[in-house]
């Protein structure tokens, strides 16, 4: 096959042609400044792939292109916004890796003069730019849904005059999304992101690919057409919770998790298929108790913001008790009363009040406002940090929102959804 692509019509080298041609059945990692051609996402997604996408949000990265994709299966977008971040990087996981000038464009893809080098995965250079990869990818930050919105406002309000106007939208994303640089290219730029910033990007780091995955996981554990319990007396996202606990306690313990390998398509979901059927027919005397008791109070108890306003002590108590990452710490305190006392004491019935109507009726990403309740001494409780947090989160939000902790992700890996 050819070496280089540099889309002429005598050599019939087009890169488009050629990342079709390599994108099925893989993970493919594209890093580009400038996006436009989401036909290419979607046909790599329709042909088995998982697609991890880098862009930045500068002109002429395309708003309504990354909303023709921001939702679909098996699509993670991430973002930087900061000038200097260029790379032209298509990675196709175990095969072959694209580098040279072509921005995902159609222009870029067929119809520029460009030069791109195919390089295989014997090649020395395809594991050094799948770690150059990551880097970026570890660094980006996650795009969402209000951000995307953010940046199509800042690009719709200078569409004419584009050469002139160019450089304040630049500006105005910067500072109004933010700066997000890769590290080891920042220049003179010694700007500091707030702890609560910093967590919430780490969250949505962390909730991207696990929400993805979920969703998946929640199509095939439907596809069995049976429940543990009716979804009138659990919601299937806490019932799937439950099956990752049991996964974790009885399949995927220690370090097994590390060891499962990828695995795609069928063969992933007959596993899947496979233990959830052994799941459903367990004695997992827990879920009931879980079902019968404790979700029903929390139900009631974070029902809504007025629900909460009327708590009393003791709704604290029987709310908080159920927490596992707070319940877990009561030999700490001499017993499980004397925590909850301790816990009332310190913060207050009030601020204790305010700190969970806003995590979970307030404004703005979740991510975001968990990052608050854990960081803003407005609202961060003593005696229960992040772990507590993020819990209660995943037990009472109404967007559906999983739980997510480390025992989903290993218990995930383990079935073959891979490191998250």
């Amino acid at each position: 096959m050819n070496s280089i692509f540099a889309n002429t019509n005598l050599r019939s080298d087009f890169l488009g042609w050629e990342l079709e041609k390599a994108g099925r059945n893989t993970d493919v990692h594209i890093a580009v400044a400038f996006f436009t051609e989401y036909n290419l996402i979607k046909k790599l997604v329709d042909n088995g792939c998982t697609v991890r996408l880098i862009v930045r949000l500068s002109f002429p990265t395309n708003p309504h292109s990354l909303q023709n994709i921001l939702h679909l299966k098996n699509v993670y977008i991430r973002y930087f916004t900061a000038h200097s971040f260029h790379p032209k990087l298509y990675i196709f996981t175990g095969k072959i890796a694209f580098v040279g000038s072509s921005n995902l464009t159609d222009s870029g893809l067929i119809s520029n003069q460009e030069i791109n080098v195919a390089i295989d995965n014997e090649n020395p250079a395809f594991e050094a730019l799948e770690e150059v990869f990551s880097e970026y990818w570890e660094q980006a930050t996650p795009l969402t849904k209000d951000t995307l919105e953010n940046y199509l406002r800042i690009t719709s309000a200078v569409s004419s005059e584009i050469d002139k106007l160019n450089r304040q939208a630049q500006k105005d994303i910067e500072e109004k999304i933010g700066k997000v640089e890769f590290s080891n290219i920042k220049r003179g730029n010694n700007d500091r992101k707030s702890q609560s910033k910093l967590i919430s990007d780490i969250l949505l780091k962390r909730y991207q690919l696990f929400l993805g995955e979920f969703i998946n996981l929640r199509e095939v554990y439907k596809s069995v057409g049976k429940r543990k319990l009716p979804e009138s007396t659990l919601p299937l996202r806490i019932e799937i919770d439950q099956f990752l606990s049991w996964i974790r306690e009885e399949k995927a313990y220690g370090k097994l998790c590390k060891e499962a390998p990828r695995r795609r398509e069928k063969e992933l979901d007959d596993f899947v298929v496979k233990y959830v059927n052994e799941f459903l027919t367990s004695e997992y005397e827990y879920i009931d108790y879980l079902a019968n008791e404790q979700f029903p109070t929390i139900n009631a108890n974070l029902s809504s913001a007025e629900v909460i306003e009327a708590w009393t002590e003791t709704t604290v108590a029987e709310t908080v008790l159920i927490v596992h990452a707070f319940a877990s710490r009561a030999r700490y305190f001499g017993g499980k009363s004397p925590m909850v006392r301790r816990f009332i004491d310190d913060n207050g019935l009030d601020k204790i009040k305010k700190t969970f109507t806003y995590l979970l009726f307030g404004r703005g990403e979740f991510t975001h406002r968990i990052g608050v309740c854990v960081t803003d001494p407005k609202y961060k409780l003593k005696h229960f940090g992040q772990s507590c947090i993020q819990e209660i989160y995943g037990w009472a939000n109404d967007a559906d929102i999983p739980i997510c902790n480390e025992r989903t992700f290993k218990s995930m890996q383990w079935l073959g959804y891979g490191e998250m």
